[in-house]
């Protein structure tokens, strides 16, 4: 439905990474490249590499020279050789624990250990890496690692990224874990937008089908007002949601029902117009209601626009549960 970005473990892409603990693979339909991950926490590659022996510590020959939330800078006498993946935490961070499940945030930057060359660095691109802490996301050996590691910690990984096996050094910072649900106050909603109520898990049911003429003009409107950090343009938003067709009253989409939050940059043309402009401002912890016509969603139907949404009217109910600034 709404466009996602590919994660790619590819150390050389600058799009979004993950961690070397996992390599990528395409998952939802709906999405443009959407990718989890299998996994793959050790190399196998026996090119270039060093005996156990040789990789005993090896991480303790790279010195991090850099602190928590700056762009890193890294120490080693190169060539670094081996085969294996290793991992260990530079500096532990002052938040909460992650557990298995969590849906959480990094940004890291990558580096040759042939050579120590910067490969990629999300400080200079402005971006971030979310993801979910479990197997079917990240594998095994990263959901292991993050798993009891707290927010704000600083992590040093070797491994083997991508379909060609490039080995590489990364240094992540764990930003943040997301919020499991939108948390703040309640807010009175217009009357177009129509009634709904919250699951257990917070997800919105509507309580009746939309009535009446569908408004012209895009509705933005909190039902939570959240008290974290406010978007704009280029931070990385973490949203659950659902949407339904305003005419019919009937679901065409739900990270809730796929069981895993979407994130997406904001003001990049990854999602659609409406979200683009409606979910600037929009507060953490927030949940808007948005009701969007053509214009602000697909599109007119036409012969030049073939998708199945264009030409209606859509409501949406989304949870900002994570707001990552670039300036953060």
């Amino acid at each position: 439905m709404i466009n996602r970005r590919s994660l790619l473990a590819a150390a050389a892409s600058t799009s979004a990474l993950v961690t070397l603990g996992a390599c990528a693979k395409k998952s939802s339909p709906t999405a443009k490249g959407a990718a989890q991950a299998s996994d793959s926490g050790a190399s196998t590659a026996s090119d270039g590499g060093g005996s156990a022996a040789d990789e005993a510590n090896l991480l303790d020959r790279v010195k991090v020279t850099s602190a928590f939330g700056e762009d890193p800078t890294v120490d080693f006498d190169a060539p670094l050789k081996f085969s294996n993946f290793h991992s260990t935490v530079v500096s532990k961070g002052d938040g909460p624990a992650i557990a298995e499940g969590d849906f959480i945030v990094t940004r890291s930057a990558y580096f040759d250990p042939e050579s120590a060359e910067v490969l990629a660095s999300q400080w200079k691109e402005g971006t971030f890496s979310p993801f979910k802490v479990d197997k079917q996301s990240v594998g095994q050996t990263a959901t292991e690692f993050f798993t009891g590691l707290t927010s704000h910690s600083r992590f040093l990984m070797a491994g083997v990224a991508g379909t060609q096996k490039q080995k590489v050094l990364q240094v992540g910072d764990v930003v943040g874990v997301a919020l499991k649900r939108a948390e703040g106050d309640a807010q009175k909603l217009p009357a177009e937008v129509p009634g709904f109520a919250l699951g257990e898990d917070g997800a919105p049911n509507l309580t009746a089908k939309p009535n009446g003429t569908a408004p012209t003009k895009q509705v933005v409107a909190p039902a939570i007002k959240g008290h974290g950090p406010a978007a704009k343009k280029g931070d990385t938003l973490i949203m659950h949601y659902r949407g339904w067709d305003w005419a019919t009253g009937e679901e065409f989409d739900s990270s809730w029902g796929r069981g895993t939050p979407f994130s997406f940059k904001l003001g990049d043309g990854q999602v659609i117009k409406g979200w683009d402009e409606g979910l600037e401002g929009a507060t953490q912890g927030s949940q808007i209601a948005l009701i969007l016509p053509p214009a602000s969603a697909y599109g007119e139907a036409g012969e030049g626009n073939q998708n199945p949404l264009a030409g209606k009217t859509l409501l949406f109910v989304a949870d900002v549960l994570y707001v990552a600034s670039p300036e953060a």
